[in-house]
């Protein structure tokens, strides 16, 4: 949220002290008039700054308030700074010049400045600054400060991938939203964006409209190319759809502004001249390193008859199939290369001359790699040798330790296999542990190493003990 600060000018805070005519002190035993012009006249001002702000309120560029606009929970230094002569006084040096000062916030009274403070329930409260002087006089300001309810705006309607919009001309689609967090003394403007890229939907404004009624969509602005093809006869195959979002602004009679805006939501049109739709199905990779990835996509009817089989080896991948109108149909995704990659099906129904396009399908790697030692005969004399099988994200080569009972051993890496020296004196308890690169680790063994040996007599589970 953007607040702006309301601007005074400093003279306008000045806080004019009505002073004793004269003030009577014995002094040596000689009576002493102190005349009002005397003493110096202190003004106090009121600042409210940032919690993380140290040393002089009055040396950051702010400037004293009388108004101040908080976030629910938003902490904040209520601070008192003086002057005298229109020159700031330090902190320290001004303490010379008043006898106490206090702030009382909501009834509470605290005798300390700055006072770190924040508001937990939004709406007006007051705040009061008072400062005896020298001779006795109480100078007194008052901070009137708005806590705001916290902002928010979502779309309602349509739902998002909603597909069943009518493209001809003059069809009109509501867009519903909800916002909350207005307070009575902000003002509402809501501004509605659209776009047929989604990444383009926040510099596409389409237009203002009223933050508490619905608007609407109406065919002509979606494609004009649409019905052009329309009106010359042109079949065309394809789905228009649109992105759109709404943002709302609030702001107050003194230009304090908060802002929100809506997750990007997306409708699309229906097939003119065709009964089948067409399913759009956006395919992603978690942690995959090597795209070396064979994705295969079957999908089905609800009895089992396979309607069509996609297959692909790029990541990431949008596929597409068309299907005709039913319900129960089952998408099945696996790859039959990185095997360890794995998703749920989907299940969804189909209405006639729709596009479906589905939330976005993530493969993850959520299979333990695998610790073994080659067999014997091929180890070198002075060299052990394991390999690390994982056939998902890949081995990590950073996340490889091996260790000989409590000393790490050196090893190297050379895909798939791990080779390090035995170094043990006497029988080893060897662990190697190893992690992929969505980091799952290789289960907990062990294995016995014995000196100057090439092979290793295991693995045993770190649970359950030797056989």
């Amino acid at each position: 949220m953007t607040k702006l600060l309301q601007k005074a000018t400093f003279a306008s805070l000045f806080v004019s002290l009505t002073l004793a005519a004269a003030l009577s002190l014995t002094a040596c035993g000689e009576d002493a008039t102190i005349e009002q012009g005397d003493v110096p006249q202190l003004v106090q001002h009121m600042f409210v700054l940032p919690d993380r702000i140290t040393g002089q309120p009055y040396n950051y560029g702010a400037v004293p308030v009388t108004t101040v606009y908080l976030d629910t929970n938003e902490t904040v230094k209520l601070w008192a700074a003086y002057s005298i002569d229109n020159m700031y006084l330090t902190s320290d040096n001004a303490e010379a010049h008043y006898i106490s000062h206090s702030w009382t916030i909501d009834d509470e009274t605290y005798n300390i400045s700055p006072l770190r403070y924040s508001f937990a329930t939004p709406g007006f409260h007051r705040g009061i600054l008072k400062t005896v002087d020298l001779l006795g006089d109480t100078l007194q300001d008052t901070l009137n400060i708005f806590v705001n309810t916290p902002i928010s705006i979502r779309a309602i309607a349509p739902v998002d991938g909603y597909n069943l919009f009518d493209p001809t001309p003059g069809s009109e689609l509501d867009l519903q939203w909800e916002l909350a967090g207005v307070d009575p003394w902000e003002t509402a403007r809501c501004f509605v964006f659209a776009s047929f890229n989604v990444e383009e939907v926040w510099s596409e404004n389409i237009g203002e409209v009223d933050c508490f009624h619905e608007a609407q969509f109406i065919g002509s602005f979606l494609t004009k190319n649409l019905f052009d093809n329309i009106a010359a006869g042109v079949k065309p195959d394809t789905s228009i759809t649109v992105y759109w979002g709404i943002k709302a602004s609030l702001t107050t009679s003194q230009g304090f502004i908060e802002r929100d805006s809506s997750k990007v939501s997306r409708f699309s049109t229906r097939y003119i001249y065709t009964k089948n739709s067409r399913i759009d199905i956006p395919i992603v990779y978690e942690d995959l390193r090597k795209s070396d990835v064979r994705t295969v996509v079957t999908i089905t009817s609800a009895q089992g008859d396979t309607l069509s089989i996609l297959e692909s080896t790029k990541a990431p991948v949008t596929l597409h199939a068309y299907v005709t109108a039913q319900t129960g149909i089952r998408i099945n995704l696996r790859d039959t290369k990185k095997t360890e990659f794995r998703t749920g099906d989907i299940t969804l129904n189909v209405q006639s001359g729709t596009q479906i396009q589905l939330d976005t399908v993530r493969f993850s790697d959520k299979i333990q790699p695998q610790v073994a030692q080659l067999a014997p005969r091929h180890n070198q004399r002075d060299t052990v040798i394991f390999y690390a099988l994982d056939n998902g994200s890949g081995i990590n080569p950073k996340r490889i330790f091996v260790t000989a009972n409590a000393d790490t051993l050196e090893h190297t890496y050379e895909e798939p296999f791990i080779k390090f020296r035995n170094t043990c004196a006497s029988t080893c308890k060897l662990r190697i542990s190893v992690e992929d690169n969505a980091r799952n680790s290789n289960p907990r063994l062990y294995w016995k190493l014995e000196p100057d040996a090439n092979s290793a007599e295991g693995p045993f589970s770190e649970m359950g003990g030797e056989p």
